[in-house]
């Protein structure tokens, strides 16, 4: 989460999708993301269904792991854009540079932003 001095450690897509190939079925990537709850859920499934897949009703929890582990393929960079948050957003959008600008006013209070003409100050006149 957090590191000293209020840093945040920003989350990486190339991370994400090493860690959703190599222990992704266990919910190892959902973990990493700040997404304990479906990551427990991912695992207790997978767990559930190796244990009973000698009675083949555990098949029917590893195909559920298994189609949720390929959805999430999909919807790793969404998740990875939700996980660094919002400055992230204002950095894609304006640059690093001005990123330092935009992010305290946009997260200040929006509305002043759009009553200015907008986070970079560009008027609609």
């Amino acid at each position: 989460m957090g590191q000293p001095g209020g840093v945040v450690a920003r989350k990486s897509v190339v991370g994400t999708y090493v860690l959703w190939l190599l222990v992704g079925a266990v919910g190892g990537h959902r973990f990493y993301l700040g997404r304990i709850g479906s990551g427990l859920v991912m695992l207790s499934l997978a767990v559930v269904g190796f244990a009973t897949s000698f009675m083949y009703v555990g098949y029917v929890f590893l195909f559920a792991v298994l189609a949720w582990w390929l959805m999430d393929a999909f919807r790793i960079p969404g998740m990875v854009r939700a996980a660094n948050g919002p400055d992230v957003f204002v950095r894609a959008a304006a640059g690093a540079s001005d990123a330092q600008r935009i992010a305290p006013q946009l997260l200040a209070s929006p509305e002043s932003a759009v009553e200015s003409g907008g986070p970079l100050g560009e008027g609609a006149g």
